[in-house]
């Protein structure tokens, strides 16, 4: 059983678990869905980062790969996306294309 991250020492490494994960991604468009006190509070946590000297390197790009190739990302679509259109397809499952 994995530890709980919210009880623990090392928070992210105990929720990242055992992945070999360097990153974590999280769609513009899921982060817009979510309750406006909860993303008050995920920007909140942002600017204390910056305040703290987290600083990250702002040339990568991110890219969702199926089978090795480049395929289409319905996430990408911040502006006009619907998140619950995504939700209800099969695409959220990384083992379908």
């Amino acid at each position: 059983m994995m530890p709980d991250p919210t009880k623990s020492d090392t928070p992210v490494h105990d929720w990242f678990g055992l992945s070999y994960s360097p990153y974590l991604v999280i769609p513009r468009l899921a982060l817009q869905h979510m309750p406006a006190e909860w993303q008050r509070r995920f920007v909140e946590l942002l600017q204390e980062a910056e305040e703290s000297g987290l600083k990250t390197p702002g040339d990568y790009e991110v890219r969702r790969r199926v089978n090795g190739r480049y395929a289409d990302d319905p996430w990408r679509d911040y502006r006009r996306g619907n998140v619950a259109d995504l939700l209800a397809s099969p695409f959220q499952s990384p083992n379908k294309d």
